[in-house]
């Protein structure tokens, strides 16, 4: 079972809601390892948040009738049922059951067919927690459709259950938009084009009368969109081994060659071994397509269908604690701040620094709590700041051998600075938007727009409300798409509200 942090994000003030970066961030994928031990379900823990998709690659590959399999459940799927992600096989089209039972709010639970005893499964959690992945459904319709995301994506996955098209799991890239690839392997020249290109705000989908479409009207399709960008990778036409560099240490990584439509895509994660990759569909590993993670990049063998160039996304990996900490929050009680956490287990666990910062960005230690050195039952913790200020928090959990790693960043504002009864109207809006605003006090505000990609785009640096609880803002001059609206005053951040712009 995995050991892992609560999921730590960069923060600053305007970010809080709006935590982008140019590719998925390491808090949304985590990826982990467990073993089969034969009994109806198993529940795998440690994540630190409520996945929204879950990608389960069997060690052995997989066998083409399913019973032991690679597979997707989402959210957005009936409880119970996963999607199979072989192409070009009719085994594919309808969901599954028996594989998992639930998602939980700290991992997910498999349940027989995915929990054969002594087979080791690799997986991969997908998080929408801050909006770098998205999860949602669509109707086919007789006409082409647009599908709000509120961002450009990166990369598509597209599924539905047995509509009579061909059903597999299908993908495209921001490449080349257009595309439809199987998620296992291939191009789109099958009858089976979904996509038909991205947009600012998300991406388009073909009518279900397209010659050529993979889409059925009325049929329900699930899709999971990744904000950020593809990159397109060179290691030219040699037999390796051959470095791709990246500004961190992969967790997560897939992979298809951008130009060969019909070559395979490979997943790899850090649990992997040195030298192998999956192509996700029934059959065993790949030893000489990615080989091994490191910790600036990865390296990539003799295999033609990753040479002379290939597109890839990847995530950063996260480090393993021996502390499973699977909560950690703080509020205002009787105008004093408390913070808590919980441990399901801890391993070596020496002490806590509860750390406190102004920005979000230094960080300095205010109180020091005995871990329990070594536990296998849930341990809760609480701790009387006192009177505090707004301010950052974070737990540094530091191991007997001097070892640390921290949990997640929380903010804590007090009652009596508090925004109230906030309201943005109209949304959506075209020209104008209104802020509406109740109870509240005479000070100065700060109201920014920021745009899906993190741009401050409109500031009202003198927003008082002692005159009126009204004030307005021209959005005409905005390109169409979703913006937050970020509101604070002197003593840190308060509220947002996210509107439309059409």
């Amino acid at each position: 079972m995995p050991k892992l942090t609560a999921r730590s994000l960069p923060i600053t003030l305007l970010v809080l809601n709006l935590a982008l970066a140019c590719h998925v961030l390491q808090a949304q994928i985590v990826t982990g390892t467990y073993t089969g031990d034969g009994n109806s379900t198993q529940a795998i823990s440690g994540i630190g948040s409520e996945p929204t998709l879950i990608l389960v690659i069997p060690e052995t590959g997989g066998a083409e009738t399913g019973e032991i399999q690679t597979w997707i459940h989402s959210s957005t799927m009936p409880v119970g049922e996963v999607k199979y992600t072989i192409g070009g096989n009719s085994v594919a089209n309808s969901f599954k059951t028996g594989f998992i039972s639930s998602l939980d709010s700290d991992g997910f639970t498999v349940a027989s067919k995915a929990n054969v005893s002594g087979t080791t499964y690799y997986y991969v959690s997908f998080s929408d927690d801050d909006g770098s992945v998205l999860a949602g459904t669509f109707t086919g319709s007789t006409s082409a459709q647009n599908i709000v995301t509120g961002y450009e994506p990166g990369m598509v996955w597209v599924w539905a259950d047995a509509v009579t098209s061909p059903d597999y799991v299908k993908w495209t890239v921001s490449g080349r938009p257009s595309g439809t690839y199987r998620f296992s392997h291939g191009e789109g020249g099958w009858g089976e084009t979904i996509f038909s290109g991205f947009s600012p705000i998300g991406f388009s989908v073909q009518a279900s009368g397209t010659a050529g479409t993979g889409i059925v009207d009325g049929g329900t399709y699930h899709y999971l969109a990744f904000q950020g960008a593809i990159t397109e990778a060179n290691p030219g036409w040699g037999s390796g081994p051959d470095k791709v560099t990246t500004s961190f240490e992969p967790g997560f990584l897939m992979t298809r060659h951008s130009t060969t439509h019909g070559n395979n895509t490979y997943i790899k994660t850090a649990e992997m071994n040195s030298g192998e990759s999956f192509i996700p569909r029934h059959q065993t590993a790949e030893t000489n397509a990615l080989l091994d993670f490191e910790s600036d990049g990865y390296t990539v063998g003799s295999t033609g269908q990753l040479r002379d160039k290939h597109w890839y996304f990847a995530t950063e990996k996260i480090s393993a604690l021996p502390v499973e900490l699977i909560k950690f929050k703080g509020q205002i009680i009787n105008d004093e701040t408390f913070i808590s956490w919980t441990t399901a287990s801890e391993i070596d666990n020496d002490y806590f620094q509860i750390q406190v910062s102004n920005d979000g960005i230094n960080w300095e230690t205010i109180r020091i709590v005995k871990g329990a050195g070594n536990s296998t039952t849930q341990l809760n913790y609480a701790e009387n700041i006192g009177s505090d200020e707004n301010r950052f928090y974070r737990l540094k959990q530091v191991d007997f051998d001097g070892s640390f790693d921290y949990s997640n960043v929380i903010y804590i504002p007090r009652n009596s600075n508090q925004i109230d009864n906030i309201v943005v109207f109209p949304n959506p809006a075209e020209n104008q938007i209104n802020l509406v605003a109740q109870d509240m006090k005479s000070d100065n505000y700060v109201a920014k727009v920021i745009a899906m990609n993190g741009a401050v785009v409109r500031v009202n640096n003198n927003v008082n409300f002692s005159t009126g609880n009204l004030v307005q803002f021209s959005i005409e001059d905005l390109a169409k798409g979703i913006y937050t609206l970020v509101v604070t005053n002197e003593s840190g951040y308060q509220v947002s509200k996210r509107f439309v712009k059409k």
